[in-house]
């Protein structure tokens, strides 16, 4: 399991997914469900999330059912944890709604069970599901993607989209060459460690971006190119605005 959450967290993603293949034994056996640490559950949601950036969206949701199968319903810890895992996978897959439930759920187990630490985790995870829908002030939310980077200077597994972020905030201040730039490196780390989640993700703001600047055929031809490598995950928010924006450039 430790393997597991490091080298994800490093963006080895595939010595995750040895690891996780490797483990899956012991993760899944009935016997072992329920122990101290909710190893089962972290090791199922990590899997499950490694899974999604590799571009497995079925793979990832099956995983997570096992999670939630792995619970032990005896044991509070263990179960608010579960959720909080929950809340933090779709939260991740950009299903805002569920996350918010969820993170609700999970704060109101962490504090009727006085989970402190996990509490406050409950509480980031629903604050950033309930800001997704709100405007805020683009020169305050550049500074901190600024600070997150400087911190995330060792290139850790979210570093791709992180990037991506910058990049779109940075497109708002009509910073374009920076924002392209933004974009471009993110692709190609996501391209580095297999995120095809990442790329994807990446993509579709380089695309959208250069096609506002005539790069049309360009920007179709990238999109096409990383949509075509999906053969899951077609109910997913991504892969519904990436068909959505394929077929407008198309059109």
């Amino acid at each position: 399991m430790a393997q597991i959450v490091i080298r994800h967290s490093l963006r080895d993603l595939v010595g995750a997914e040895q690891h996780f293949m490797a483990g899956l034994k012991f993760f899944d056996d009935p016997g072992r469900r329920g122990g101290p640490g909710a190893v089962s559950e972290t090791a199922f949601v990590y899997g499950g999330l490694n899974a999604w950036m590799l571009g497995w969206a079925d793979v990832a949701r099956q995983r997570m059912m096992q999670m939630t199968e792995a619970v032990d319903e005896r044991n509070s810890y263990n179960t608010a944890c579960s959720v909080l895992f929950a809340a933090k996978f779709h939260l991740t897959i950009r299903e805002y709604e569920q996350a918010q439930v969820l993170a609700a759920h999970a704060l109101e187990l962490m504090e009727k069970h006085q989970f402190a630490i996990m509490a406050s985790a409950a509480r980031r995870i629903l604050g950033v599901a309930v800001a997704q829908e709100l405007a805020g002030a683009v020169g305050d939310a550049l500074e901190s993607i600024e600070q997150a980077l400087r911190v995330d200077s060792d290139g850790r597994s979210h570093r791709p989209e992180t990037l991506r972020i910058r990049g779109e905030l940075r497109l708002k201040q009509r910073q374009t060459e920076l924002a392209e730039a933004d974009f471009r490196e993110a692709v190609a780390l996501a391209q580095k460690t297999g995120a095809k989640a990442w790329e994807l993700r990446a993509t579709m703001s380089l695309a959208g971006m250069i096609t506002k600047h005539g790069r049309r055929e360009e920007a179709r031809a990238m999109l096409a190119e990383i949509y075509g490598w999906f053969t899951e995950g077609f109910d997913t928010a991504d892969l519904k605005d990436a068909k959505a924006l394929l077929e407008e450039l198309n059109a």
